[in-house]
């Protein structure tokens, strides 16, 4: 097998921890064809062959429906956005 790309600290008792794995391959999956995930341990691996592939990965933008949420003011939606926007590290994850 390839050496990973990136490794994520995973506990597999917890399906949430499971399927977010399943979706990290899948998202690498739509950039490149030839992408491998495994478990190794208690880590979870993906190695990639696209070129820049973190860079895409990361350069997504995600739009929040938050049309349930009360009205408010202008800045109370840019607020909002900003920190949809906001970037989450992965404890213990590691990109090569």
């Amino acid at each position: 097998m390839s050496d990973p790309t990136i490794t994520v600290p995973v506990d597999l008792t917890n399906p949430g921890q499971f399927f977010a794995c399943c979706g990290l391959l899948e998202l690498a999956s739509r950039i490149d064809e030839h992408a491998l995930g495994w478990f190794d341990g208690s880590k979870y691996c993906l190695s990639t062959f696209a070129e820049g592939f973190l860079d895409k990965f990361f350069s997504c933008t995600v739009d929040v429906d938050t049309s349930y949420q009360s009205a408010g003011t202008d800045d109370d939606e840019e607020e909002r956005k900003s920190q949809a926007m906001s970037t989450i590290p992965i404890e213990g994850a590691s990109f090569q």
